[in-house]
């Protein structure tokens, strides 16, 4: 995906509320009208975030598995077949491969591979 597509992404909730705003207010005036225009301009942006990346930011959020680090950094994993793997590291299998492992969240299968990871979160900090 472009650079170009996935910052449109990022502005699909401001749109969305937007468009949301305007069908209220021409909701009063016009209420026939303004929900055949709106539903379409609805419809034509619940398709485009139908096709924009889950998280098109680099930090923070699902990023790429060839991205990961395999330094022994603890990060969350997303299996398709599974869904989340948390607290997981690269590290020896002690078949003298390396391999993800992590929590008992999902029972990994050697031949599913994770497709995204996450950083893990910082510790929370100050008083509860």
């Amino acid at each position: 995906m472009s650079n170009e597509a996935a910052n449109d992404a990022l502005r699909l909730p401001d749109r969305f509320v937007q468009l949301a705003t305007d069908a209220a207010w021409a909701r009063n005036v016009d209420k026939a009208t303004a929900m055949m225009v709106d539903l379409d301009d609805l419809y034509a942006l619940l398709l485009a975030a139908k096709a924009a990346p889950a998280s098109p930011l680099p930090r923070g959020g699902w990023q790429d598995i060839s991205t990961a680090p395999k330094d022994g950094t603890v990060v969350d994993l997303f299996y398709p077949e599974r869904g989340r793997l948390t607290d997981a590291t690269w590290g020896p299998t002690g078949w003298g491969r390396h391999e993800w492992r992590g929590s008992h969240t999902v029972r990994m299968i050697p031949s599913e591979k994770p497709t995204h990871w996450m950083p893990f979160p910082a510790a929370p900090t100050g008083d509860a």
